[in-house]
Formats: C-alpha cells, sequence, structure tokens
C-alpha cells in the first residue's frame, strides 16, 4: 500500500463526508445523529483551518482517513489545548493506520505550540480506548450516561496527553500555515514509511 499523508482541502470534504457516514449511522461512536454532507464538512474544515490542522491519509490515490484538531475551549487561557478526532474508512481500520495519522496530527500540533491533546471517547469503544492508551494517554475523566443513541445510553471518557512541556511564559500556537512546510512534509513522509 502507497501510503501519503497531507493537509486536507475543501476538494476532500466529500471522503471525508463518506468515510464520517456509517459512523454516525450505525455507531455510538459519533453523537451526532444526521450525517453531514460534503457541504458541512467543508465549513468545518474552513471553521478549524488554519489555526488547527486537518490531515487526511491517502493510500493509492484514495482518502482512507482523516484526523483534525479543534478547540478545547474557547476561553483564551485554554489555548494550547487541542482536542482531537479520528476517522478511517470501515475497511481500513485494524492495520496501523490510525496510530501514523494521529502521529503525524500530534507532530504537528507540538511544531504550532500546543501542550496538551485530549481525545474524546464514547464508552465502550475498545478500539479507540486502545489506540489512546498505545499512544500514551491517560484517563482523565468519564462521564456516565452522556449520550443517547441507538436505543441506549452510553458513557463519554476522556484522554489527556502532555505532548511538550509547560513554560512560565508560553508563546500562542502558530497556525499551520506559518509554520514550515518542508519540516510538516518530512513528517508526514516520515510516518507514511513506516507502513509495512
Amino acid at each position: 500500500m502507497s501510503l501519503v499523508f497531507r493537509f486536507a482541502n475543501a476538494e476532500d470534504a466529500l471522503s471525508c463526508a463518506e468515510i464520517y457516514r456509517p459512523y454516525v449511522e450505525k455507531t455510538s461512536i459519533t453523537f451526532e445523529y444526521i450525517p453531514p454532507d460534503a457541504g458541512e464538512i467543508a465549513r468545518r474544515m474552513k471553521a478549524y483551518m488554519p489555526v488547527f490542522p486537518w490531515i487526511v491519509a491517502e493510500a493509492d490515490g484514495q482518502i482512507i482517513g482523516y484526523a483534525y484538531a479543534s478547540p478545547q475551549n474557547v476561553r483564551k487561557a485554554y489555548q494550547w489545548n487541542a482536542d482531537l478526532t479520528i476517522y478511517l474508512r470501515e475497511d481500513t481500520r485494524g492495520k496501523g493506520i490510525g496510530r501514523l495519522l494521529y502521529g503525524c496530527l500530534l507532530d504537528v500540533l507540538v511544531m504550532q505550540g500546543y501542550l496538551k491533546v485530549i481525545g474524546i471517547v464514547t464508552h465502550p469503544n475498545p478500539k479507540s480506548e486502545a489506540l489512546h492508551q498505545a499512544m500514551g494517554f491517560s484517563v482523565l475523566a468519564k462521564w456516565e450516561n452522556a449520550g443517547y443513541k441507538l436505543g441506549r445510553w452510553y458513557d463519554v471518557q476522556w484522554f489527556a496527553k502532555q505532548i511538550a512541556p509547560v513554560s512560565n511564559h508560553p508563546t500562542s500556537p502558530v497556525p499551520i500555515n506559518r509554520l514550515d512546510q518542508d519540516e510538516v512534509k518530512k513528517i508526514f513522509e516520515q510516518y507514511a514509511a513506516r507502513v509495512k
């Protein structure tokens, strides 16, 4: 498999919407009830980028997954934290691609100057829980009966990870368009090279 990681663009919205649709329709992994269309995904991309990264994974020219960061809280004092999201096409799960894609996302966030990241995971969701634990996240909190979907109540867990040291005089994170794009490309290529 030839795998490529890159920043998303508006043309990727349809593929991302198609990847996300079955999670909305068939699972409790997301608490959305109605799958967003390509226009709504494009709106979300525009809302987060260029402040936060939205990264896609392409295999043989087709998008097979995406991961992005978003604000953990809108208040200024939280600006060094980010919430994380990741989705893979159904037929590509369980092959290690999620760990590579998440790794790209985390490395870019470190380059930007973020310090702590949060993965919000429906419980039970053994695969996502295992991914976060394998990547050094720890359970920060658990909210019982947080959401109702598909005829039952689900808990939500917050997985947290410190990705960079805390400073007494932190500088604000920089947008992705102000990063050294050659260094970003190296990150993407390093992770792509790990495909077995």
